[in-house]
């Protein structure tokens, strides 16, 4: 019986075989099961199996590409990348890795446009937002840093870093009322926090809040001091000093 049932079940698969995207898609959940345990030399085979039985796969391309780039070889794993774009330009994540691996070459040009054309294909891609906000940073252009980090806060509310760094920005730019808002988040978290407590001094003094600013860059000196960061301890009694005068 059991011998039958073998024969009926070969029988019935050489009658149905089964497509070669549908195989494809086996061998792509399975490398992707491998490379999230660590196993990446076995899914860069499983990944490697999807695009020769389905050429057309984007998702296998760029999960083949991100194996080939952990090791270091750039060169093919663009190649890859390119691969899944031709297919979906509008393939967000292969943009971003895409950007990635010219970053690794010291592309740095074309690297930051796959980074905005990832935006461009999902505005919620927060890695390649975060890319671009840290790219700004660094040529200085806090205006366009400011309205990533804003996205980025949005998209990912309980990131604190986000927050702080949202909140510098905003203060720089002078929008103290987003600034106001993101650092409160910071400190309602941890107020034994002298830098952004620091920043909220400065912040409350630019909206002509004195009173709240002094409290604040009290705290900020106090726990400063008691770090032994007497730099910034300093530089926060001074903006305290020069509240104090003012009154």
């Amino acid at each position: 019986m059991r011998r039958n049932l073998f024969l009926l079940v070969a029988f019935l698969g050489a009658c149905h075989p089964v497509p070669p995207a549908e195989q494809a898609k086996v061998h792509y959940r399975q490398g992707f099961m491998l490379m999230q345990q660590g196993n990446t030399g076995a899914a860069k085979t499983e990944f490697d199996r999807a695009v020769k039985l389905d050429p057309g796969f984007a998702e296998a391309w760029c999960r083949l590409g991100m194996i080939i780039a952990s090791e270091d070889n750039y060169t093919d794993a663009m190649v890859c990348y390119r691969k899944a774009l031709e297919i979906n330009p509008q393939y967000a994540e292969a943009h971003y890795y895409y950007g990635l691996a010219l970053l690794a070459k010291e592309d740095t040009a074309v690297a930051v446009d796959e980074f905005a054309l990832a935006v461009e294909s999902d505005s919620n891609h927060i890695p390649s937002r975060e890319a671009l906000a840290s790219y700004l940073l660094s040529k200085g252009n806090y205006d366009g840093a400011y309205l990533h980090y804003k996205k980025l806060a949005f998209l990912v509310p309980s990131d604190l870093n986000i927050r702080y760094t949202l909140g510098v920005l905003a203060y720089y730019t002078e929008h103290y009322d987003v600034a106001d808002e993101a650092v409160k988040v910071v400190l309602e978290a941890n107020d034994d926090n002298p830098e952004a407590h620091l920043l909220m001094g400065s912040i409350m003094v630019q909206q002509d809040r004195y009173g709240e600013a002094g409290l604040e860059l009290e705290k900020a000196v106090n726990q400063f001091t008691a770090r032994g960061d007497a730099e910034n301890a300093a530089k926060a009694q001074g903006l305290l000093d020069k509240i104090r005068k003012s009154k």
